[in-house]
Parts: C-alpha cells; structure tokens; sequence
C-alpha cells in the first residue's frame, strides 16, 4: 500500500479535521472561476496547498532496488558535475551556491540539445524518471484530478518531465522560487547527509503579517516530496555537513503536453471536481497549530 503523508499548509491553524462532502467547497481550489457556495456557520477550506512526503521505492517498478539505483545515480550526478566544475574559467564562480545555479543552467542546455551523454540518459535515471511520472500521477489523482478539461483520461508519462540534479556543499543554498508553467513540481533525495540544507516552504498567502509563516523540513535520503509549483519554497544552507560529503538532489517539474490555446494551471486539469469523493482534511500537527516552523 502506497504511503501517503498530505499535509495541507498555510491553510489553517487548528487541531480540528474537516469533512467535506459537497463539491462545491472544492469549486476553485485547482484553478477554477466557479462560484463559491458557502452556507451560513458553514467553514471552507479554499486554495490548500498539498504537499506529499512519501519514498521513492513506493513508485519504482517491481524488483527494483532504491538502494542500488541511487548508488548509480549518484555515482552518474557527481561525475557530471565534477567535469562541468572542470570545464568553469577561473573566476567565474563565487563559490558552491553559484556553482550550482550554473550547474543547472548547464543541465537546462543539454536537455534542449538531447545530448546523449547527460546524466539524464543513464539506466538508473530512466527508471527515477519513470518512479516521478506515476508518483505524479498518483498525487495528482489523490487530490481528485482524473480528467482533462476536454475529456481525456489522466495520464503522467515521462515525456512531461523536466528533470535536473541539484548538488549542494559548504553552505550553499537555494534562494525561494516558484516553478511557473508547471502542473507538479517534486525532489528525490538521491543524499542527505548530516547537517545538510532542509526543504523550507513559504506560506502562499505572502510574506507580510500575519502571513509571513514558513515551514522546515528535514528531508532523509530516499524521500520523494511533491508540491504545488507555485508554492514558494527554498534549500537552506547545509553548513553543518561534513565538508567532504554532498547533499545531492534530483527535481523535476511536470510540464502538461496539453493542445495549443490551453492555460497551464490547475484549473485547466480537470472539468469534474465532482469525482473526488468524500474528502477529510488531515489534522494540522500540535506544532503548526501553535505557529512553530518545523514539520
């Protein structure tokens, strides 16, 4: 049984759960300009942010190892990061947080060139490749997304995916962003070593009181988190491991292969919020109720 851990964030502060049985409370939470029915005494739960932690083993195929497939991913990240360090001029980067930003950008070029020797083209990256389009899907399908807005069943293939390597060490750090033009947007923790940079997450709502939240996460190696692309988040600085280890992390972006004219957000996923079902929202941990940052 796939392990679900959906927390909806900066949403609400309260130890209470929610049932809710109408799907009208749901009418544009993912997108959509619906109007909002709301009886008298009446609580909706609008715009959630859901986040899943669960681990990548859950969405590998059948007799696959994640132990073994990270060892080769890794092994394939490091060694193309280690010639693209190689190849940087002397004196064009500041240290590891621009190295890595370059790194990216680098990764971005040889996907649109197709080169056959990245990182992305190896065995083991094929198959975290094919673990992030049905774990998407599956996140996706949990929150009632089934069809598309023209009929067409829900169908995550590899081909949607935006995927690069994220190499962190000696405090460098993320700064927070949003993945624009995105369905989904996830991280595999390939490493995490001791002291390396948590997963930190914005309160949507802005960065002004009362609205200014964030919350910390400690990711292990193994895990698979999956978010809302336009939920701010950032990698803390990992100064804290040892200098001789990396925290080494795979991302990606589900981009929708959608005909041309359509938007690119949630709303335009599906045109039947009525397919959720009875939908209960988690208990909020004692910790975010009491306005502490960790989760």
């Amino acid at each position: 049984m796939r392990l679900f851990h959906l927390l909806l964030l900066a949403v609400y502060a309260t130890t209470e759960a929610f049932e809710y049985t109408d799907k009208s409370q749901w009418d544009g939470a993912a997108g959509s300009s619906g109007e909002l029915e709301l009886e008298y005494g009446q609580t909706a739960l609008l715009f959630p942010s859901p986040v899943l932690r669960t681990r990548l083993d859950e969405y590998l195929a059948p007799g696959e190892s994640e132990d073994a497939v990270a060892s080769d991913l890794s092994d394939a990240v490091l060694r193309a990061f280690a010639n693209f360090k190689a190849g940087i001029p002397a004196g064009e980067s500041e240290g590891p947080t621009e190295e890595n930003d370059m790194f990216y950008s680098a990764q971005n070029e040889q996907n649109h060139r197709g080169d056959e020797d990245a990182w992305q083209r190896s065995a083991a990256s094929r198959k975290v490749h094919a673990a992030f389009a049905t774990a998407s899907e599956a996140y996706l399908r949990s929150l009632g997304f089934r069809q598309l807005a023209d009929g067409r069943e829900l169908n995550i293939t590899t081909e949607g995916l935006n995927v690069w390597a994220s190499i962190h060490s000696a405090c460098s750090r993320h700064h927070h962003h949003v993945h624009p033009e995105s369905v989904a947007s996830g991280v595999y923790y390939v490493d995490m070593p001791a002291g390396a940079g948590r997963f930190v997450l914005t309160d949507p709502r802005g960065r002004v009181a009362p609205f200014e939240g964030i919350r910390k996460l400690t990711p292990r190696t193994g895990d698979l988190i999956i978010f809302p692309p336009w939920l701010q988040h950032e990698v803390a600085p990992s100064c804290g491991m040892d200098p001789q280890t990396r925290r080494v992390s795979i991302s990606f972006n589900l981009i929708w292969r959608k005909p041309e004219g359509y938007e690119t957000h949630w709303g335009g996923l599906t045109a039947d919020y009525g397919a959720r079902g009875d939908i209960k929202a988690p208990k909020v941990g004692a910790g975010a109720a009491a306005g502490k940052d960790e989760i």
